[in-house]
């Protein structure tokens, strides 16, 4: 499938494996050129702004199918503003920037760019 944000298209693909009778694996990439993304995206937030909005999702996913059918958007847009959102996102971000890092960015940038992608996930 395809994602559109700020006039650029990027590709999702979803894969689901069963790995035993009672389980699957899910595989999920996703990938942009350089000119998929709108400008300046990469430069203000990193891989952070995408992986970290992915952690989020997948926690919705796993707290579903573990039975929480009570998750609303409404709902987890609040609990991002909660402490324990905060911290989750602090933890997202911060492990995106430090892959980020790992994968041969300036560290000081990549820090810089964790901070915007929390800024962003949780409006600090």
């Amino acid at each position: 499938m395809t994602w559109e944000m700020g006039g650029g298209v990027t590709r999702v693909e979803v894969r689901l494996a069963a790995t035993s009778e009672d389980s699957t694996r899910l595989e999920l990439e996703h990938t942009a050129k350089n000119g998929d993304i709108p400008p300046g995206f990469w430069e203000q937030y990193g891989p952070g702004a995408t992986g970290a909005g992915w952690d989020g999702g997948l926690l919705g996913l796993a707290l579903y199918l573990a039975g929480d059918s009570s998750v609303t958007p409404e709902k987890a847009a609040e609990w991002a503003f909660s402490e324990e959102g905060k911290t989750f996102y602090r933890a997202s971000a911060d492990a995106w920037g430090a892959a980020h890092a790992a994968y041969g960015a300036d560290p000081e940038a990549a820090q810089k760019r964790a901070d915007a992608t929390y800024g962003f996930y949780t409006g600090s």
